[in-house]
């Protein structure tokens, strides 16, 4: 029907009316009508307590339904207690005079449109924040997509809304949804909206193809500080333009000076892409300021994308951890921008990134790798880098911070190719120590086309490099290495055999190490052998590796191994500057070997360096040539006193040097004593066959100024 009237649901007239028009109800389910009262006085009665009802909850307005006023409560000042329930899509001139405001979300609204649209061109004024109410109970998530929310307008209103004692974002949570009302403006605005987002257990999102192109995607959101956890975005095409989101963490709500609340967490999320073109890939991104990111992470197999996070801080004054976040790049992905894994994003944020893990084994990463990246005031610390693929064509960071410490970091390089990298990079005065970088590992060896075109650094402050430490399980090349404080050559590593080059530096720089911070592994399967003593080049620069005063107070650097035998690092040249260090073994003692080759210059049955005391060996000679020098002991001594001279201990006892027919040698020793106070006791030549061409030596002092004895030794033949 049509009201060409006012409707009132209670009625006074006379403006002697003393009465109230309270607990009216008018309900609008068709028809044509003007203004709409709940209650009305022209006296002094109250009109509270009246309810307006725009449809049933069961059925839409009937077709031609047209209010052409303004729908109202009461008439008087005091409108506690009056309530408009808009219970299916409506159009109205404006409404006033109400305490309360219910939206009831049934199956009778249309998304598509406004539920209450109010066109009388004034701005709606009055509304209490605190008391708009919407009934979700209907909602099970259906119309939230990954690159929208539920959306539906609840009030529109082309000349504003002005609402009282606005207090941020409402929220309606279940376990897993979030419906939001919010006016996306402070008291003024023309939309109150209700959006919805699923929050937790979102592990079947995808994004593909046919999804076109949108601005952002994500698993899982919320924007009243639920914590976002165990989602996963999975994206297989189209196009993003800003970002894809494991989670997305945010916090419209107010608390009682008007900023909003600092909480919301991020936990377990995930951004898997596989395809498509993807402006940035976000494991999870948290914007408020307290949230925490833990376990998030980005995996990238294919595609285009720009930079990738494992997580992301990026409050203003963010002050939560990120930890354990983590990404993976594989396949034939192609990173136009960064990696990181942890991230925190503004100047002034004061949180911390911990624990951040990065692998890479295959793809393109045109610009830096960051395994946590500060740029904030704190620290970012621990995790592991890897890479085993994949060529990164910019510099690779374990953490990098801007003014706190990056430390603890452990960066593992089996393959690719890549520049620069830094165990830790501190733009300020920040720390970093600690770092760790893995040439090989104990269970992958290097691939063979492994590039490293850049220095090798521990961190990149010189002023205290302690614990950082470059580990060498394999052979591999690099352009150089600086600030450690540790460099171990893992010499007992299955990637390794005899005769190796482990690190050879290629950069065309000059290397600078402290000597006594070179190390390596016990050799407890030593071999010794009767010509060679070389057993790995541990070293190679040929622009020169300078140890200083180090080496030069020092000298060749040994240790006994079971018994018998030592493994002796010493340089090229026994001098400082160097093009060379090598690791050579000898065994010293209860020796028993042989020689039948042509090639050699020199043979022995023991020999030390450092000045082991060389006894009870055997070398039976049957080759040789009119070059070689061969004994039965040799002992001298390449290690350093701290005045830099060469120390003097060093003897040789009951070894013995056998010559049999095919021997041919130039010098023949029982034993060769080099050491300036070593002895020479006891020492044997036995003999039956061959040449010697020069002399035969029982026992031999050969050293300038030799200040020990020659006692008991025999030449038999």
């Amino acid at each position: 029907g049509t009201v060409s009237g006012t409707v009132h649901g209670g009625y006074l007239s006379h403006t002697s009316a003393t009465g109230d028009a309270t607990g009216n109800i008018v309900t609008i389910t068709g028809g044509s009508l003007g203004d709409a009262y709940g209650g009305f006085t022209s006296g002094t009665g109250k009109t509270t307590g009246n309810t307006v009802n725009l449809g049933d909850g069961s059925h839409a307005l009937a077709s031609g339904t047209t209010i052409n006023g303004v729908l109202y409560g009461g008439n008087q000042a005091d409108v506690t207690g009056n309530t408009l329930n808009v219970k299916t899509n409506a159009t109205a001139r404006n409404i006033a005079k109400f305490d309360k405001v219910k939206f009831d979300i049934n199956s009778t609204v249309n998304t598509a449109n406004a539920l209450l649209t109010l066109n009388n061109g004034v701005q709606t004024t009055g509304l209490k924040w605190d008391q708009l109410e919407v009934d979700t109970s209907s909602l099970t998530g259906a119309g939230i997509k990954t690159y929208e929310p539920y959306r539906l307008k609840l009030i529109d209103n082309a000349a504003g809304i002005a609402t009282t004692g606005y207090a941020g974002a409402r929220d309606h949570s279940t376990d897993k949804l979030e419906y939001i009302v919010d006016s996306h403006g402070v008291n003024a605005t023309r939309y109150i909206t209700l959006e919805g987002y699923q929050f937790k257990d979102n592990t079947a999102a995808t994004y593909a193809a046919a999804d076109g192109t949108h601005t952002a995607a994500w698993a899982g959101r919320t924007k009243v500080g639920n914590k976002v956890e165990n989602n996963k975005l999975t994206v297989t095409g189209g196009t993003i333009g800003t970002a894809a989101y494991g989670g997305v963490v945010e916090n419209h709500k107010l608390d009682e000076h008007g900023n909003p609340l600092p909480t919301g967490n991020a936990e377990k999320n995930t951004v898997a892409i596989s395809g498509g073109t993807v402006a940035n890939a976000y494991g999870a991104e948290v914007r408020t300021k307290d949230g925490n990111a833990t376990e998030n992470s980005a995996e990238i197999t294919n595609g285009t994308v720009g930079s990738v996070y494992g997580a992301s801080l990026a409050a203003v004054n963010a002050a939560g951890t990120a930890d354990k976040s983590k990404v993976d790049i594989s396949g034939s992905a192609n990173i136009t921008g960064n990696v990181y894994g942890g991230h925190i994003a503004q100047a002034n944020a004061t949180g911390k990134i911990t624990n951040s893990e990065v692998n890479i084994s295959g793809g393109t990463v045109n610009g830096s790798v960051y395994g946590g990246k500060n740029e904030g005031t704190e620290s970012a610390t621990g995790g592991t880098l890897s890479i085993s693929g994949g060529n990164v064509g910019g510099t690779i960071y374990g953490n990098h911070t801007n003014a706190g410490d990056a430390t603890g970091a452990t960066i593992n390089i089996t393959g690719g190719t890549m520049g620069d990298v830094y165990g830790g990079f501190a733009n300020g005065t920040g720390k970093t120590t600690g770092n760790i970088v893995n040439l090989g590992t104990a269970s992958d060896a290097v691939a063979g086309t492994t590039n490293i075109s850049g220095t090798i650094y521990g961190g990149n402050q010189t002023n205290n490099v302690t614990g950082n430490t470059l580990n060498v399980y394999d052979s591999v090349s690099a352009g150089n290495i600086a600030n450690f404080d540790q460099v171990n050559f893992k010499t007992t590593s299955s990637h390794i055999t005899a005769g190796d080059t482990l690190l050879t530096l290629n950069g065309g720089n000059a290397t600078t190490l402290d000597w006594n911070k070179l190390h390596v592994d016990d050799l407890d399967n030593t071999t010794a052998s009767a010509t060679e003593d070389r057993i790995l080049t541990l070293m190679e620069n040929a622009n020169n590796i300078n140890f200083g005063t180090s080496y030069s107070t020092t000298g060749t650097r040994g240790r006994i191994h079971t018994n018998d035998y030592e493994a002796d690092m010493t340089t090229d040249g026994n001098s400082a500057t160097t093009t060379k260090v090598y690791l050579k073994g000898y065994r010293f003692q209860n020796n028993d070997t042989s020689y039948s080759g042509t090639t050699a210059t020199d043979a022995w049955g023991g020999r030390s360096i450092i000045g082991n005391k060389v006894q009870k060996n055997k070398l039976t000679l049957t080759g040789g040539s009119a070059s070689l020098n061969a004994r039965g002991g040799m002992v001298e001594n390449t290690e350093r006193d701290s005045f830099g001279n060469f120390k003097t201990n060093g003897d040789a006892t009951e070894n013995k040097l056998i010559l049999n027919a095919g021997a041919n040698t130039l010098n023949a020793y029982g034993a060769q004593v080099r050491t300036k106070g070593g002895s020479a006791a006891e020492n044997t030549v036995l003999l039956s066959g061959g040449t010697v061409t020069g002399s035969l030596y029982g026992g031999a002092l050969t050293a300038v100024g030799a200040e020990g004895s020659a006692t008991k030794n025999k030449i038999e033949l």
